[in-house]
């Protein structure tokens, strides 16, 4: 199973790092859920989307999500 799991709905602004994940061939796992769902604000604290989780390290932010796996 991956480590990165990348919660929010493609209808949003995840739908960069999904297009940025699949373009690094990386396995992941995503959780579609909307802005402000329980779910969301489990992971942020604010229930923004998305966030990315990769084991114990957790980003916020599209565009920091993609510089953060573009380093990787």
């Amino acid at each position: 199973m991956s480590s990165l799991r990348l919660i929010g709905s493609a209808r949003f602004r995840p739908l960069r790092n999904l297009w940025m994940l699949e373009e690094l061939g990386v396995p992941y796992v995503h959780e579609p859920v909307r802005p402000r769902s329980a779910e969301a604000n489990a992971s942020n604290p604010f229930g923004k989307v998305p966030t990315l989780i990769d084991g114990e390290f957790t980003i916020y932010e599209s565009v920091a999500i993609n510089t953060y796996l573009g380093d990787k």
